[in-house]
């Protein structure tokens, strides 16, 4: 597990563009894997339960990557409470589909195959899935970190998200949206 403690928020999002990097390649795997499974049916036992092992995990990554690029997207901008919610929920998620990596290696990893040559794509593929999920586990102690960059309201420390200073009108801006939220949390306490 990584320590995030005194990590800056840009080496944080840099960590975030590394996962989606590592995600995007492991779905690109999977697509090829899918392919291979799909071209040797003859050679696997259970070969839907192994497609549909693929189609699950497939589905659930690009679902990882659409989150990572918001959050990459959006904390360069600053954290929320909302970008700590998504962390925490792709966690949570992560650790609980592992359940499918153990069953999916009781199932087809652990068991002989109608055609032993097809050993080493039945391993990559769990491999690199549980390896994947196991990565995301590590995002639980970014959670900490990130809560260093939000104030106890869930507005943004990283800079007054209410005045920018950059070249408009008269050099000073005032963003409405941030502003009127901000306004409705005082009167909702």
């Amino acid at each position: 597990m990584t320590d995030y403690t005194g990590v800056s928020l840009d080496a944080i999002i840099e960590h975030f563009e590394e996962w989606n990097k590592a995600t995007r390649e492991e779905l690109e795997n999977l697509e090829n894997y899918a392919r291979l499974v799909e071209n040797n049916e003859s050679c696997f036992n259970n070969v839907e339960e192994i497609k549909d092992y693929i189609f699950f995990f497939t589905d659930l990554f690009k679902r990882y990557v659409s989150d990572l690029d918001r959050l990459v997207l959006e904390m360069k901008r600053g954290v929320t409470d909302q970008h700590i919610e998504i962390i925490r929920q792709l966690c949570e998620s992560s650790q609980h589909e592992e359940h499918s990596c153990v069953n999916f290696k009781k199932r087809h990893i652990e068991s002989a195959l109608k055609d032993e040559k097809m050993r080493t794509i039945l391993d990559s593929i769990y491999a690199r899935t549980r390896g994947l999920l196991i990565d995301y586990w590590d995002m639980s102690n970014i959670i900490t970190r990130l809560r260093v960059f939000t104030s106890s309201d869930g507005s943004t420390i990283n800079g007054n998200d209410v005045i920018d200073i950059k070249p408009n009108v008269w050099g000073i801006g005032i963003n409405l949206n941030n502003l009127w939220r901000r306004i409705k949390r005082r009167f909702k306490k």
